[in-house]
């Protein structure tokens, strides 16, 4: 992949709930000023505040935007690899083409293993 990943904002509707429609539609603007991929969801997108349901919501929405136009770059950060492993299977089966993940550093074996288990459950090669 070549050019630009862009972390778009979460919008909100007057009930604070996220806008799905109105997420699409800056999806959207983005592909056409010609954005190369998406990194959903991120820290910059408000991740630490919104519900797992808000999330696979928004990773779909993305996902049904970017389709065959643009890469989708499921993130994938959490706290313990339990929750990465379950992250990434989510994130995979919804349809994103990469999953990024923030990786803690133990050992050079346990690192390279914890990465090899996180390809190995979101279907995708290291």
């Amino acid at each position: 992949m070549r050019g630009i990943v862009t972390v778009l904002n979460t919008p909100f509707d007057q009930n604070g709930r996220v806008d799905d429609r109105a997420l699409q539609r800056h999806a959207q603007l983005a592909l056409e000023a010609g954005v190369a991929g998406f990194l959903v969801p991120a820290f910059a997108s408000e991740v630490s505040v919104l519900t797992d349901e808000e999330k696979r919501r928004m990773v779909a929405a993305v996902v049904e935007v970017a389709k065959g136009k643009a890469t989708v770059v499921g993130g994938g950060t959490a706290d313990s690899q339990a929750d990465r492993l379950r992250t990434g299977e989510t994130l995979a089966r919804l349809g994103c083409d990469v999953v990024l993940f923030s990786q803690p550093y133990a050992s050079t074996d346990r690192y390279l293993a914890e990465i090899a288990d996180l390809a190995n459950a979101c279907g995708l090669p290291l």
